[in-house]
């Protein structure tokens, strides 16, 4: 089943999940929000953070990373790219500038790189190599590829971006280690 959200003007389709996580619900007891009913919080009408990681691939990010071989995994394990790295960004890159909503897609394609990165997990693997799909042709690199932040900083539309997008990351590094 699915919910439809209104989120900026804009609908977006979040997966519902009936999976019981007992450190997410312990998390947001601690924040001071309601149990979530259908992946959304009771309290804000905003996907619960079970639902969120599965949003992602039913938004912008997720289609266009998946259009162009990328596929974002969310059981602890290593990204993987179906494509060589030049390939996936030669390809990236042509989606962006092709959309429909370009110029616009490229700010929608951050807030939800962005959003997908607050997950402490998701920000690892996404700076950890990348694992070549073993459906991938023999024009691929290697076993491994360049990690995910590094592909899309090879992506002149949205460099500029990724790279801002980083240095304001770059305190919660900071702050967490001390």
């Amino acid at each position: 089943t699915s919910v439809n959200l209104k989120a900026g003007g804009k609908k977006r389709r979040v997966v519902k999940l009936d999976v019981y996580h007992p450190q997410i619900e312990g998390r947001m007891k601690k924040r001071g929000r309601k149990k979530s009913r259908g992946g959304l919080s009771a309290d804000e009408g905003t996907p619960s953070k079970k639902c969120r990681s599965t949003a992602v691939h039913d938004g912008t990010l997720g289609e266009l990373l998946i259009q162009c071989g990328y596929s974002l995994t969310l059981n602890h394990s290593p990204n993987q790219l179906k494509v060589d790295q030049i390939v996936f960004q030669r390809d990236l890159e042509t989606a962006l500038t092709r959309h429909p909503q370009y110029p616009d897609v490229l700010d929608v394609f951050i807030n939800e790189l962005l959003e997908y990165l607050d997950e402490p997990d998701h920000l690892k693997y996404s700076l950890f190599p990348t694992e070549t799909s073993a459906q991938c042709d023999e024009s691929a690199r290697g076993g491994s590829q360049e990690c995910l932040i590094k592909l899309l900083l090879g992506v002149d539309t949205v460099q500029l971006r990724v790279a801002k997008m980083l240095l304001h990351k770059l305190p919660e590094f900071t702050s967490d280690n001390r």
